[in-house]
């Protein structure tokens, strides 16, 4: 997982936390078909090996494969075990940004792994039952199951804006699936017009933006796609943007080819047509 942020977003950050991006990485549990087929084998291929450390300092993670001869270290800004809760990585790692969000500023989360790695789980909030793994709308803010970073951020930016005067909250919700784009919020998730414009910037033409969403509103998203939840945040005279972004799961460079459904284009961040 990663969090950015603007150079002007860094500085509104506490000060351990100013750079423009942040690397973190989240060991998820087992699950209960791996206990049951590894048993007592099932040890976490990934340990932290400084686990003294004040808040913002870099760690160093330790990689090792028990199946094969791989052994890697890794400096990274935070690391996250099996034991830890979503919740608790958003209050370390996101909600700093939100105020800054509300000032203008403009930041991206976005979740990137193997699949089955946990990144939907972490970003979407879903519950497992019998090894399963079932959806949970975005606008469910408060559910049986752990919420995922896209309702606990919608959480903390409508509690932000709710006593501030001139205050609204706009989201919108897509899929980019190889070169295509569809509206996540539109009933008939019709397929969304990327076009460059002068500026070389990428803007989607034909994108919806609701104030509200309807449960009958949201369609379920592709695990073999890239998932972007955006909120746009306009107090008083300035505009702020979060964007959490659920990205594919990748199978290796010969099994799968979404990874290029983003590289394909060599743009650093996609804007609405209005």
């Amino acid at each position: 997982m990663a969090n950015q942020a603007s150079n002007s977003s860094a500085k509104h950050l506490p000060s351990s936390y100013q750079s423009p991006v942040r690397v973190v990485l989240r060991v998820r549990p087992f699950l209960p078909s791996e206990i049951d087929a590894n048993g007592e084998r099932s040890i976490p291929c990934v340990n932290l090996l400084d686990s003294f450390r004040g808040v913002g300092e870099e760690v160093t993670v330790h990689l090792k494969d028990q199946w094969t001869s791989r052994s890697e270290c890794y400096k990274l800004d935070s690391f996250f075990g099996q034991g830890d809760r979503v919740g608790q990585i958003f209050q370390q790692e996101v909600s700093a940004v939100i105020p800054g969000v509300l000032r203008g500023l403009n930041a991206t989360v976005f979740a990137y792994g193997a699949t089955g790695s946990g990144k939907t789980y972490t970003m979407q909030a879903r519950q497992q039952r019998n090894d399963r793994w079932f959806f949970m709308p975005i606008f469910v803010l408060f559910c049986k199951g752990e919420p995922g970073m896209i309702p606990l951020a919608i959480s903390a930016v409508l509690s932000s804006c709710e006593n501030t005067e001139d205050c609204s909250v706009e989201i919108s919700f897509f899929e980019i699936y190889m070169d295509r784009c569809y509206d996540l919020l539109e009933p008939k998730a019709k397929e969304i017009i990327a076009m460059d414009d002068k500026d070389g910037r990428v803007r989607l033409k034909g994108l919806s933006w609701r104030r509200k969403v309807a449960r009958t509103g949201l369609n379920d998203v592709s695990s073999r796609s890239h998932a972007v939840l955006a909120i746009a945040v306009t107090n008083g005279a300035v505009k702020g943007k979060l964007n959490l972004i659920d990205l594919a799961g990748f199978a290796g460079r010969d099994e799968s080819c979404f990874d290029d459904s983003l590289s394909c284009r060599n743009h650093s961040s996609y804007h609405d047509n209005t």
